[in-house]
C-alpha cells in the first residue's frame, strides 16, 4: 500500500510547507505580540484615568481620617472590570483601607513586603501616591490586578487570529498535496510498483508512462529501468546456476577439511605411539653403560635419536594445529616462574649457539618472578622463535630478551640471520610457509611454528610482530597480557570449562595435581613400555631414578608418590617413609613376602598398574 510520507512529493511538501508555516507563524507571533502591548497600554491608560479621577478626593479622606468616605471611593474604583483589590497604606506605614477579594486573606493590617510575596505570583501593582491640599504626601494607593489580564483583554482577539492561521495552513496543505501528487508521485508510484516486482525470477517491463510525445525525465527513467531489468534477469540466471556449483563445492570442501584433521589428528597419535619407544631405547643405549657399542654404532644410534626427536616435535606441531583449526586448543593458566623458565631456555639454547660461532646476549628485565600463563605453551612460543634464530643465523648473533610494561609481558628475539623481505613477512605466520621452496629444502623445516606461535600467543591475550630486513636479520616480539589467579579463576567460574591442555611428554607437569611415580630404573628394557605409558598421562609425573639414594634426595612427603622397582632388599629408611608419608611401592617380581611392597606382579601389565596408581587412595 502507497505511503505519502515516504514519498519524493512528501519531502518537497514538507520543506515549502516548512517554511510558509515558518513565515506565517513568525507573522502571526509578531501580530499577537503587538496586540499585547497595546493592551497594556490600554490598560495602564485607565490606571492612569483612575489616577487622576481619585487621587485628590483620596487624599481629602486620608488626611481628614474619613475611612467611610476613603471605602467608597475604593468601592468605585473596584467596580472596574481589572481592579481586583486596593489597598491604602498611610505613610505612618498603616493600613488605611484594605479592599479586594484577591487580598482579603492575603493581607493583614501590618501591611509590610512579607504580605505581598504572596499574591506576587498572580498579581500585578500598580501605585500612585495621595497628598492633602497642602501637596503634603499622606500615603499611598496601591491598585492590584491579575497579571493576565492584559490576555484576557485581547483572548477573542487572538483566537480570531489563530483561526485565520489555522485555515491559512489547511489551504495550503490540500494546495500542495493535490500539485505534488498529481505532478510527481502519481508517475514514480508505478515505476515503484514495478520495480517492487523486480527480484530476477520474474520479467517485468513498464511501459505505461511511455508515450512518443512524452519526452520528461521519468520517460527516461522508465526506459533505462526497462532495459535493466532485462540484464538482471539475465545475470540473475547465470547466477543461480553458479550459486549451485558453489554450495557443492563448499559442502565438499567443509567435509574435506574434517577429513583432513581427522586424519592429522589420528596418524599423529599412530605416528607417536612407535615413535616413544624408538626415542627411550635409542636414549638408552647412546649411555652405553655396558660399553658393548663401538664408535659406528653410537654415531648411527644417534642419528635415530636425533631423527625420532625431529619427528616428534613435527608430529606435535601437526597436533596442535588440528587443535588450532578446530578451536579446541585451551589454555592452562598458572603461577609459573619466568626467571626459571629463561635461565632454562638460556642453558638450553647456549651451547648449540656458540657451536656455530655465533654470540648470544639474554637479559631478563622482568620486575618479579612469578607470573600467570600457560607456561608450557610461553616456552613452546620461545623455543619456536630461539630455534628459527639458530636455524636461520649462520654469523653475527643472537639476543634473548624479557621485558615487560604495566599490561603485557614481551619476549624479543634478535638474529643477524638471512632476513625476510617486507612481501613476505605476513605469509611467514600461514601454515607450511617457508619463504620459498629454496629456503625449506636448505634448512628443512614443515614451516608450521610461526603460525602455531601465532595462534598460541593470541590465546593468551597478546600479539607477535616482526621486524626484518632481508640479508640483515629478523627481530620478532610476541607479548603475553598479565593476569593474576583471582582472575583467572573468576573465568573459569564463568564459563564453566576447564582450561587444561595436554602437556607434551617432554614438558614438566604441574606437580600440585600430579601423582609422581619413581622407576629404579635398573632393566631400561623391562621398563620402557611402563615408561612410556606412564608419561602419556597427564596426571602423572614420571622421575627417573637410578639408585634409591636418588629417591630419598628427591622425596616429597607432600604429595602422593609411587616406587617402582624390579627387586629390593629391606631398608630401614625407606620403611620410615613409607610409614609417615603418601609412598607406596610397587615390586616386578615374585618377592610377596616382603613387607616393604604394597603391590607385587610378575609380570608388567601397563593397563594394571596404571589404573592401580590412580585408583589407589
Amino acid at each position: 500500500m502507497f505511503n505519502f510520507s515516504n514519498s519524493l512529493g512528501f519531502l518537497l511538501f514538507k520543506k515549502l510547507f516548512f517554511i510558509y508555516i515558518l513565515v506565517v507563524s513568525i507573522f502571526t507571533t509578531y501580530e499577537i505580540y503587538m496586540q499585547i502591548n497595546l493592551a497594556n497600554k490600554s490598560l495602564q491608560k485607565e490606571f492612569e484615568i483612575t489616577k487622576s479621577s481619585y487621587q485628590e478626593s483620596l487624599g481629602r479622606s486620608v488626611w481628614n481620617f474619613d475611612r467611610k468616605n476613603a471605602s467608597l471611593t475604593v468601592d468605585k474604583i473596584l467596580s472596574s472590570n481589572h481592579v481586583s483589590a486596593v489597598v491604602i497604606k498611610l505613610t505612618s506605614g498603616e493600613i488605611f483601607v484594605s479592599k479586594g477579594r484577591v487580598l482579603e486573606k492575603s493581607i493583614s493590617k501590618s501591611f509590610d513586603e512579607k504580605t505581598t510575596t504572596s499574591s506576587k505570583e498572580v498579581l500585578k501593582t500598580y501605585s500612585f501616591d495621595i497628598f492633602n491640599k497642602n501637596s503634603k504626601k499622606v500615603g499611598t494607593v496601591f491598585l492590584y490586578y491579575d497579571k493576565d489580564t492584559a490576555y484576557t483583554m485581547i483572548e477573542k482577539s487572538i483566537f480570531l487570529i489563530a483561526i485565520i492561521t489555522f485555515l491559512k495552513f489547511i489551504f495550503l496543505f490540500i494546495f500542495l498535496i493535490y500539485f505534488i501528487k498529481k505532478l510527481i508521485v502519481k508517475p514514480l508510484n508505478n515505476l515503484i510498483d514495478a520495480t517492487k516486482h523486480l527480484d530476477g525470477r520474474n520479467k517485468v517491463f513498464v511501459d505505461d508512462v511511455l508515450d512518443e510525445n512524452n519526452k520528461t525525465e521519468l520517460a527516461e527513467l522508465t526506459d533505462s529501468f526497462n532495459y535493466m531489468a532485462l540484464r538482471i534477469n539475465e545475470d540473475f540466471e547465470e547466477m543461480t546456476k553458479l550459486n549451485v556449483k558453489l554450495n557443492k563445492q563448499k559442502k565438499e570442501l567443509i567435509q574435506a577439511d574434517k577429513y583432513k584433521n581427522f586424519f592429522l589428528a589420528n596418524i599423529s597419535h599412530e605416528l607417536k605411539t612407535p615413535l616413544n619407544p624408538i626415542t627411550l631405547i635409542s636414549s638408552v643405549m647412546l649411555k652405553n653403560k655396558d660399553n658393548s657399542l663401538n664408535e659406528e654404532n653410537l654415531k648411527n644410534i644417534k642419528i635415530i635419536n636425533k631423527s625420532a626427536n625431529e619427528l616428534k616435535i613435527l608430529i606435535d606441531d601437526i597436533l596442535d594445529l588440528t587443535k588450532i583449526e578446530s578451536k579446541d586448543i585451551k589454555l592452562n593458566l598458572q603461577e609459573a616462574n619466568l626467571k626459571e623458565v629463561f635461565n632454562t631456555l638460556v642453558s638450553i639454547y647456549d651451547s648449540s649457539i656458540r657451536k656455530k660461532g655465533l654470540m648470544f646476549n639474554s637479559n631478563y628485565n622482568l620486575s618479579e618472578e612469578l607470573y600467570v600463563v600457560d607456561v608450557q605453551r610461553f616456552k613452546q612460543v620461545c623455543r619456536n622463535l630461539l630455534s628459527n634464530a639458530v636455524k636461520f643465523t649462520s654469523q653475527g648473533k643472537i639476543e634473548f630478551n624479557f621485558y615487560e610494561n604495566k599490561n603485557y609481558i614481551f619476549v624479543e628475539v634478535k638474529d643477524t640471520g638471512i632476513g625476510i623481505s617486507k612481501k613476505n613477512q605476513e605469509e611467514i605466520f600461514t601454515s607450511f610457509k617457508q619463504l620459498d621452496g629454496t629456503t625449506t629444502r636448505k634448512y628443512n623445516g614443515a614451516g608450521l611454528g610461526l603460525a602455531i606461535s601465532k595462534e598460541l600467543v593470541s590465546l593468551q591475550g597478546g600479539e607477535i610482530v616482526v621486524n626484518s630486513k632481508e640479508n640483515f636479520g629478523s627481530s620478532f616480539t610476541f607479548s603475553v597480557k598479565k593476569s593474576d589467579l583471582g582472575h583467572v579463576s573468576k573465568v573459569k567460574t564463568d564459563k564453566q570449562e576447564s582450561v587444561y591442555i595436554e602437556p607434551k611428554i617432554e614438558e614438566e607437569k604441574n606437580e600440585k595435581n600430579c601423582i609422581t611415580v619413581f622407576i629404579l630404573n635398573t632393566n631400561p628394557l623391562l621398563f620402557f613400555k611402563l615408561g612410556v605409558e606412564l608419561n602419556k598421562d597427564k596426571y602423572i609425573k614420571l622421575v627417573n631414578i637410578k639408585d634409591i639414594n636418588e629417591f630419598f634426595k628427591k622425596h616429597d612427603d607432600t604429595i602422593k608418590e609411587y616406587l617402582i622397582v624390579e627387586k629390593l632388599d629391606n631398608n630401614a629408611k625407606l620403611m620410615k617413609i613409607k610409614n609417615s608419608s603418601n609412598l607406596k611401592i610397587i615390586s616386578i617380581s615374585k618377592d610377596k613376602e616382603n613387607t616393604l611392597f604394597d603391590l607385587v606382579v610378575e609380570q608388567i601389565d601397563n593397563k594394571y598398574l596404571l589404573k592401580y596408581i590412580k585408583n589407589t587412595k
